[in-house]
């Protein structure tokens, strides 16, 4: 289960407008600052790991950048930081 990583961080589906608030800010805070790692460049956008720290742990989360500029996550949890 996709929540699994959630739970062990200790959040819940109560703490899900928070989580999407926290991903955002960290997410657009590190992008800005070029803290990401790029990933599979193809037709449809460039690949990046952007990291996201939460409870004092960090992981990759998986974001995908459109050709015309717009940034979406498409994988909350891309694997641990090392």
């Amino acid at each position: 289960m996709k929540n699994q990583i959630f739970l062990i961080l200790g959040y819940d589906i109560n703490d899900s407008y928070f989580l999407q608030q926290e991903f955002c800010k960290q997410a657009l805070n590190n992008y800005l600052s070029g803290n990401y790692k790029l990933k599979t460049l193809d037709i449809r956008g460039q690949r990046l790991a952007i990291p996201i720290t939460l409870n004092s742990r960090s992981f990759y989360s998986g974001w995908m950048m459109y050709p015309e500029g717009l940034i979406k996550n498409t994988t909350p949890f891309g694997g641990w930081l090392k």
